[in-house]
């Protein structure tokens, strides 16, 4: 729905909220491609978050 409306913050905080939960589960690759895409769209938008997103594909992608 936020895609679809164009509310780029929340299509962002969806797919990292997508990605916490993969990563949750335990599914690393799917982690890594919902938070990369959240994190695409937060430094579009200059938001803070993107910052935290980095830090947790950086932890991610050090565990593979």
């Amino acid at each position: 729905i936020h895609r679809e409306t164009g509310y780029r913050q929340g299509e962002a905080a969806a797919l990292g909220n997508l990605g916490l939960t993969y990563r949750n589960l335990g599914e690393v690759e799917k982690a890594v491609e919902y938070l990369s895409r959240a994190l695409v769209i937060f430094e579009e938008i200059k938001s803070p978050n993107a910052d935290r997103v980095r830090q947790l594909l950086e932890e991610l992608r050090s565990k593979k």
